[in-house]
Protein backbone atom coordinates (compact mmCIF):
# COMPACT_ATOMS: atom_id res chain seq x y z
CA UNK A 1 0.00 0.00 0.00
CA UNK A 2 1.16 3.27 -0.78
CA UNK A 3 -0.06 6.48 0.27
CA UNK A 4 1.17 9.81 -1.76
CA UNK A 5 0.76 13.12 -0.09
CA UNK A 6 0.12 16.02 -2.50
CA UNK A 7 1.89 19.57 -3.01
CA UNK A 8 -1.83 20.57 -1.18
CA UNK A 9 -0.92 18.33 1.85
CA UNK A 10 -4.32 15.93 0.44
CA UNK A 11 -3.51 12.40 0.60
CA UNK A 12 -3.95 9.44 -2.22
CA UNK A 13 -3.64 5.84 -1.84
CA UNK A 14 -2.36 3.20 -4.33
CA UNK A 15 -3.84 -0.20 -3.07
CA UNK A 16 -1.35 -3.40 -3.10
CA UNK A 17 -1.99 -6.47 -5.76
CA UNK A 18 -3.78 -8.28 -2.91
CA UNK A 19 -6.92 -5.82 -2.31
CA UNK A 20 -9.56 -6.38 -3.97
CA UNK A 21 -11.43 -3.18 -2.17
CA UNK A 22 -12.69 -0.12 -4.44
CA UNK A 23 -10.61 2.48 -3.92
CA UNK A 24 -12.40 6.14 -3.28
CA UNK A 25 -8.88 7.98 -2.39
CA UNK A 26 -6.80 6.86 -5.75
CA UNK A 27 -4.45 8.50 -7.54
CA UNK A 28 -6.85 9.27 -9.76
CA UNK A 29 -8.40 11.67 -7.28
CA UNK A 30 -7.91 14.98 -6.03
CA UNK A 31 -7.09 13.45 -2.88
CA UNK A 32 -8.44 13.49 0.57
CA UNK A 33 -7.74 14.94 4.39
CA UNK A 34 -5.72 13.14 6.68
CA UNK A 35 -9.35 12.08 9.10
CA UNK A 36 -10.87 11.26 5.91
CA UNK A 37 -8.76 8.63 4.49
CA UNK A 38 -7.21 7.15 7.74
CA UNK A 39 -9.56 4.40 8.73
CA UNK A 40 -9.54 3.31 5.22
CA UNK A 41 -5.84 3.22 5.14
CA UNK A 42 -5.49 1.29 8.43
CA UNK A 43 -8.35 -1.07 6.81
CA UNK A 44 -6.12 -1.78 3.59
CA UNK A 45 -2.33 -1.88 5.29
CA UNK A 46 -3.51 -4.34 7.80
CA UNK A 47 -5.01 -6.60 4.98
CA UNK A 48 -1.34 -7.45 4.54
CA UNK A 49 0.86 -9.55 6.27
CA UNK A 50 3.50 -7.42 6.11
CA UNK A 51 2.13 -4.19 7.12
CA UNK A 52 4.29 -2.43 4.85
CA UNK A 53 3.48 1.23 3.61
CA UNK A 54 5.17 3.03 1.19
CA UNK A 55 4.77 7.20 2.20
CA UNK A 56 5.60 9.19 -1.29
CA UNK A 57 5.17 12.77 -1.61
CA UNK A 58 5.27 15.57 -3.31
CA UNK A 59 8.50 17.84 -2.65
CA UNK A 60 6.17 20.87 -1.98
CA UNK A 61 4.10 18.46 0.55
CA UNK A 62 4.16 19.83 4.69
CA UNK A 63 6.15 18.34 6.98
CA UNK A 64 3.52 17.57 9.02
CA UNK A 65 1.28 16.34 6.48
CA UNK A 66 4.10 13.17 5.99
CA UNK A 67 4.99 12.76 9.71
CA UNK A 68 0.77 12.26 10.38
CA UNK A 69 1.27 9.00 8.36
CA UNK A 70 4.45 8.82 10.26
CA UNK A 71 2.90 8.50 13.60
CA UNK A 72 0.23 6.38 12.47
CA UNK A 73 2.56 3.56 11.00
CA UNK A 74 4.58 3.87 14.59
CA UNK A 75 1.47 3.61 16.44
CA UNK A 76 0.33 0.82 14.23
CA UNK A 77 3.48 -1.11 13.79
CA UNK A 78 3.07 -0.88 10.48
CA UNK A 79 7.02 -1.00 8.58
CA UNK A 80 7.16 2.54 6.56
CA UNK A 81 9.47 3.41 3.92
CA UNK A 82 10.04 7.06 2.76
CA UNK A 83 10.16 8.46 -0.85
CA UNK A 84 9.58 11.42 -2.20
CA UNK A 85 9.69 13.24 -5.74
Amino acid sequence: TTVVITEDDLYQIMLSDISNSSNPFGVKTEGASYDDMRQFLITEVEKTPEKKIKIAGSRDASYEAVFQVLALSKARGWKPVLAYD
